[in-house]
């Protein structure tokens, strides 16, 4: 295709958009995986939120909910940061939140920004675990950070976990990751 590689985003999108532009494209004899392969690349702002509200809390607010709760759920965290969000659950509404949170994130969160938009390439994501490097993992489980600590990948059968003072829990509390798309 003559537009592509891309970089396919929006928000929440690997884990609810990805799998209807799949069987969208079925049902229209396009490629299914058209959106990872040929060079095509993924990236998901509700996962830089979800990174950014962990490891630089200072830079997005990230509000309550209803149950008093802080929630990532773009209807709610846009508005918060700033956008005029009144339209939320329109398409062209959301494609414009998601764009404000994007940049919100890469200018107040430059390192978040600078160390996850390389992974959107597989070859990177490989060369970095693969590298020795520590990776910081952030990890969501029904709205509350499961995982939030710094591996270092030894070899196939051994990976260290590194403990350090920079290895907290992320809040006491559970938060809606916004992955909740009702």
């Amino acid at each position: 295709m003559e537009w592509s590689p891309a970089i396919f985003t929006g928000y929440n999108t690997l884990a609810f958009d990805e799998p209807l532009l799949r069987q969208a494209f079925y049902q229209t004899l396009q490629p299914i995986y058209l959106t990872n392969t040929n060079g095509n690349q993924r990236a998901d702002v509700l996962r830089l939120a979800q990174a950014t509200a962990a490891l630089a809390p200072n830079a997005i607010t990230v509000p309550i909910n209803h149950n008093e709760r802080p929630t990532l759920r773009l209807d709610m965290l846009a508005p918060a940061n700033g956008f005029a969000h009144e339209n939320a659950h329109d398409a062209l509404a959301d494609v414009e939140a998601t764009i404000y949170m994007a940049r919100l994130i890469r200018d107040r969160a430059p390192a978040v920004w600078d160390s996850l938009m390389p992974l959107v390439d597989k070859s990177v994501v490989q060369a970095r675990v693969l590298s020795g490097r520590p990776l910081c993992l952030v990890q969501y489980h029904m709205g509350r950070p499961t995982v939030l600590r710094c591996v270092r990948y030894l070899d196939s059968q051994r990976v260290n976990v590194i403990e350090g003072p920079r290895v907290v829990p992320v809040t006491e509390g559970q938060i809606d990751d916004g992955a909740d798309t009702a």
